[in-house]
């Protein structure tokens, strides 16, 4: 339910308001950037016939901001809030994303009301109990770990190659693996958490940065490592803009609110897409002999980067 006059919980819950809500179409909405403040209903029920613990969680670390109003057992609603916007220590589960206890009676039902603000938001909700939570918290923490980790050591593999070849495009890659780094930190949640839990304006920053300095870092290895003298005048000169492009994005997302900056950033890297076409084509018509490693390699990762900017845009959800 939209609500741009944003009422409030007393209001929300009259019955008049209660037809206003629709029907979620999957089970985790992405509603992108809006100016708007968007309210969200959650039934959930105890089935036992015993009190019961459960902790519900909003799954995405990006959320701006949101307030989650949980009644209790006389129909008062308690307001708790959340986002990467808050610091980190005001967080009530101290982990990556965002969790609020719940507490049932045996048969008890519950309408919890979440407000989120204008800003990024998205509503991946999932009920947990306490011990289950722990263990998801435990296994993703060790994929993480993995990921991170090979990625780490293929930056450091990279810079020790172009410490010993000084070829420009090895610190092309290196400077695209810190920008992803720093990116799935901050889309993990663990920027938030371990690199600036007391700074909450820049980790909600950073995000628009991080996206840029990739397009920027992609665009410059395009140039690099194929060279200028085996592409089209005009395609160098579209990869240079790019790289000026995405460089004054990474300025801006430094010093602009995230639900502008970030947008933007996406927007800009986007740009890049066209010119990783434009490069494998110029390659095969060259017959380039790295020209099929060239097009699998950047064809994977432009798909993976259209899929997450649209879902970041709210355009599409998965």
């Amino acid at each position: 339910w939209q609500d741009p006059s944003v009422l409030t919980i007393e209001e929300v819950v009259l019955p008049e308001n209660q037809k206003r809500f629709e029907s979620f179409s999957s089970l985790a909405e992405n509603f992108g950037f809006n100016d708007y403040a968007i309210w969200v209903r959650v039934n959930l029920m105890n089935s036992l016939d015993r009190r019961a613990k459960w902790v519900l969680e909003i799954a995405d670390p990006l959320i701006d901001l949101f307030e989650i109003h949980i009644p209790d057992a006389f129909g008062r609603y308690e307001m708790k809030s959340g986002g990467d916007t808050l610091p980190f220590t005001h967080r009530e589960i101290k982990y990556e994303r965002f969790a609020f206890e719940l507490q049932f009676e045996p048969g008890e039902t519950k309408s919890i009301f979440v407000l989120f603000r204008p800003g990024y938001s998205s509503c991946k909700l999932t009920a947990y109990k306490p011990q289950a939570l722990t263990e998801s918290v435990h296994r993703e923490q060790l994929f993480a770990g993995i990921f991170f980790g090979m990625l780490f050591l293929a930056i450091v593999y990279n810079f020790f190659i172009f410490a010993s070849m000084r070829h420009a495009a090895f610190l092309d890659y290196v400077a695209y693996g810190l920008g992803l780094l720093g990116l799935m930190a901050v889309v993990d949640g663990y920027c938030a958490q371990f690199l600036l839990p007391g700074m909450p304006v820049l980790a909600n920053r950073v995000m628009g940065g991080f996206v840029a300095w990739i397009g920027m870092s992609v665009a410059r290895f395009i140039v690099n490592y194929i060279g200028e003298e085996h592409l089209s005048v005009g395609l160098v000169r579209y990869l240079k803009f790019c790289v000026a492009l995405n460089a004054l994005a990474v300025v801006l997302a430094a010093v602009l609110p995230s639900v502008i900056g970030v947008p933007i950033a996406l927007i800009v890297v986007t740009l890049v897409i066209p010119a990783v076409v434009w490069a494998a084509v110029v390659l095969r018509t060259a017959k380039h002999p790295d020209s099929w490693n060239f097009i699998w390699a950047w064809a994977c990762v432009a798909v993976g980067a259209t899929v997450s900017i649209f879902m970041h845009l709210g355009i599409i959800s998965l």
